[in-house]
């Protein structure tokens, strides 16, 4: 049976309850709230992948200068050095929330205040009245086509963030790129653009070649002097994640603190010292195995993770086994992608559940397997032996029965990369949400093999 929300999302058009439902709610709890944002310097962060990781190397930066800050985001909310929960499989919060923790952030005297906004987020006014400083889009890729329909719209949608913001960070390697500049050009033409690279010379913020050691990235930040005069020309730097993609998450974070006139020795002491986030490329190494687990639930946050383990950091002889989902009642057409990324890049791809809510398991496997079958992956069973020249694929819809199968078919220094789930603590099957972990998963499958 249908709730009445179901009902009415499938009599009325999205676009119709933003402006009669979301709205009116979000000009109201702005109200009541007291317009507490007006007081703060805001920046928001989007992006198909990288916000979290981009808003916890922001907050370390402000902290860093002895900066009151505080932030919103996909795994909590800190105000006044306080953690606060913002609820399961939440990123954006609803507008009342949103602005009782700006209220609180402002009670505590808080200057700067980060918040992680998603395109649903922008789309369905939850931010609406909020007066963004900065804005910072990390990328936008191949997401949440079952609600924006189309790509276009999707990046329509991200692209209010920049609405009223002073400065607009964009990626310039990413295929966003020119519509963004577009869209600011048109809505926003007094912003100002700040770009960042991985390896693009003319972007204001670019990174020079890199090289992985030690659970580290070592990398040259260049700075253009036009855009920053004054400021050195680059800096060198030691970020202690892994991967290219962090490093462009890092370059946002650079560019940002550039933005409110950082120096760059402060930056570099905060990227040296960059946080781990949870369940972001979080390391483990268990039984002589490395687990890797990782939020990445998009084609193109799954590609960054296994073409970097697969091609940067895998070793002779070891062999990639990796654990994803996809989530249900989502974004259909990227299952196959992910399908035919998981078994292009790892020796083992265990094809599994996510947060599955109405829909059946069987059901999203089916239309994850194409995509296996397009690399010309194999099936095989759980008692064979993983090749390391042929693609092999399986399926188990449990999730924990799919990890206990990557434990016991590894091998010591096997590599294995649980996807999708990263610091998630429930597990939402039909309309229950089940207590989860990934790392305790992991462990307790190396412990019915020892």
């Amino acid at each position: 049976m249908k709730s009445l929300k179901q009902i009415v999302k499938t009599l009325l058009p999205q676009s119709t309850i933003n402006s009669l439902y979301h709205k009116p709610l979000a000009i109201s709890a702005r109200l009541l709230a007291g317009r507490p944002s007006k007081s703060m310097t805001l920046i928001g962060v989007t992006g198909t992948d990288g916000k979290t990781t981009t808003i916890f190397g922001l907050y370390h930066l402000l902290n860093s200068t002895h900066t009151k800050a505080g932030y919103i985001s996909t795994v909590n909310a800190v105000i006044n050095n306080q953690t606060i929960s913002t609820g399961l499989h939440t990123t954006t919060p609803s507008a009342l929330t949103i602005q009782n923790l700006l209220k609180q952030a402002e009670q505590a005297g808080t200057s700067h205040m980060i918040l992680e906004t998603t395109s649903h987020g922008l789309d369905q006014n939850r931010l609406w009245g909020i007066p963004f400083n900065i804005g910072i889009i990390t990328n936008i890729t191949h997401e949440h086509l079952d609600y924006h329909k189309t790509y276009e719209k999707y990046v329509q949608a991200k692209a209010k963030l920049f609405t009223n913001v002073k400065t607009a960070i964009i990626n310039k390697q990413d295929i966003s790129y020119q519509s963004l500049t577009s869209w600011l050009a048109k809505h926003n033409p007094q912003a100002r653009v700040i770009t960042f690279a991985l390896d693009d010379t003319s972007a204001d913020v670019y990174a020079g070649p890199l090289s992985y050691q030690n659970g580290q990235t070592k990398f040259t930040c260049h700075i253009n002097q036009q855009t920053f005069p004054g400021s050195q020309s680059s800096i060198r730097l030691t970020l202690p994640l892994l991967g290219p993609h962090n490093v462009a998450n890092a370059l946002a974070v650079i560019a940002a603190g550039l933005a409110l006139r950082i120096e760059p020795q402060q930056i570099r002491q905060a990227i040296n010292t960059y946080p781990n986030v949870p369940g972001r490329m979080e390391y483990h190494q268990i039984h002589k195995r490395d687990i890797f687990i990782d939020f990445a639930h998009t084609p193109n946050g799954m590609q960054h993770v296994l073409r970097f383990l697969r091609q940067k950091y895998l070793k002779k002889g070891q062999r990639l086994i990796t654990v994803f989902g996809c989530t249900g009642e989502r974004d259909k057409q990227k299952r196959p992608h992910m399908g035919q990324i998981a078994t292009e890049n790892a020796h083992l791809s265990i094809l599994t559940s996510d947060d599955t809510r109405s829909e059946d398991i069987n059901q999203i496997l089916n239309q994850i397997e194409p995509g296996c079958l397009i690399s010309q992956a194999k099936p095989i069973r759980p008692t064979d032996h993983i090749p390391t020249k042929q693609l092999t694929y399986m399926r188990i819809p449990d999730r924990q029965t799919a990890i206990d199968t990557a434990a016991a078919m590894s091998q010591p220094g096997d590599v294995i990369a649980l996807l999708g789930k990263g610091h998630e603590t429930a597990i939402l099957h039909g309309t229950t949400e089940y207590p989860w972990s990934e790392l305790k998963a992991i462990k307790s499958a190396f412990d019915r093999i020892k």
